[in-house]
């Protein structure tokens, strides 16, 4: 399907094309639906990075639920219903406040809908978790980062894109299976995946401007971690990364995380690189961080340069 003709289609089309794994069709629903699901988010809470997450989780549960949809006309209604069950969910976590019985009384029917919800959340993350590692960080990349086309993952992971289409196919397949495997899993993955992100987040917030920041990450990382950089260079222990960092405060740069997200041992972390007007050109752009834990440590971590 070309781009090109995304005006020209109904959305009830695009549905159904995607329903039948076209994968143009959902790249389309995302973009002329992104915009109102981000709204949403931004409703129930203030911080765009909470309001990422919530798109972000809504894009993914209609993706695993599309063949439950029965009218595809509807799917703008029906999206717009799981973003507002999510975004209020999470303001409810937010807000922590007690409620007497007294004030409100919620029905069977609502609390059935608000645990099956935190249900979908629960077994998305432990389904994640559970795909091998070189398909968990392709289909990652694909639905959950900013540089999701399929050219832009090849180049990031330097393989072609014919290998990037086969691995999301089979990551696809694996992880509607490992859906069904994870049917009573209860919410520890779905912590997990929350105290993660929150602690890449705040820690990459400060990484060079704190020295403190800088040394909590580098005890993170195990004595024996393989730091694997974009031009293929592979480093065993933090000295290298330490060394990096270091090297950025001495230019003036720094970087801001964009948009992190984990799901059980690994978590990506994009960010943009500040750099100063007497060192235009020491870092790039933009890049990608791949952080694989085993016992709550870093042991491998691959750095990639995204191209311009």
């Amino acid at each position: 399907m070309q781009l090109s003709t995304q005006m020209q289609i109904t959305i009830e089309q695009l549905v159904i094309d995607a329903k039948g794994g076209d994968n143009d069709a959902w790249k389309i629903l995302y973009g002329k639906f992104q915009p109102a699901v981000y709204s949403i988010a931004l409703q129930f809470c203030s911080d765009p990075f909470s309001a990422k997450d919530i798109v972000q989780e809504t894009f993914v549960i209609a993706f695993l639920k599309l063949d439950e949809l029965k009218e595809p006309a509807a799917f703008g209604g029906w999206i717009k219903t799981i973003a507002k069950r999510l975004a209020f969910r999470f303001k409810n976590k937010q807000s922590r406040v007690s409620i007497s019985t007294n004030e409100i009384e919620i029905s069977d029917d609502t609390l059935e809908q608000r645990l099956r919800e935190l249900s979908d959340a629960t077994r998305l993350s432990a389904a994640l978790g559970l795909l091998p590692h070189v398909l968990q960080l392709t289909l990652m990349l694909r639905y959950f980062s900013l540089h999701s086309s399929y050219e832009q993952i090849a180049s990031i992971l330097s393989i072609p894109v014919g290998t990037v289409r086969s691995r999301l196919s089979e990551a696809r397949r694996k992880l509607e299976e490992n859906w069904n495997l994870t049917q009573f899993y209860g919410d520890r993955n779905w912590r997990e995946q929350e105290k993660w992100n929150s602690f890449y987040h705040s820690l990459f917030t400060s990484l060079h401007q704190q020295e403190s920041a800088q040394q909590t990450f580098i005890n993170h990382l195990s004595k024996e971690v393989h730091i694997k950089l974009s031009s293929g260079a592979v480093s065993v222990g933090a000295y290298r990364f330490n060394t990096m960092v270091n090297d950025d405060r001495r230019c003036g740069s720094f970087v801001v995380p964009v948009n992190v997200y984990t799901a059980g041992n690994l978590t990506i972390l994009e960010a943009a690189h500040i750099n100063s007007a007497e060192h235009p050109n020491h870092c790039p752009t933009d890049s990608v961080l791949t952080l694989y834990r085993r016992a709550g440590r870093v042991e491998k971590m691959e750095v990639f340069v995204v191209p311009n």
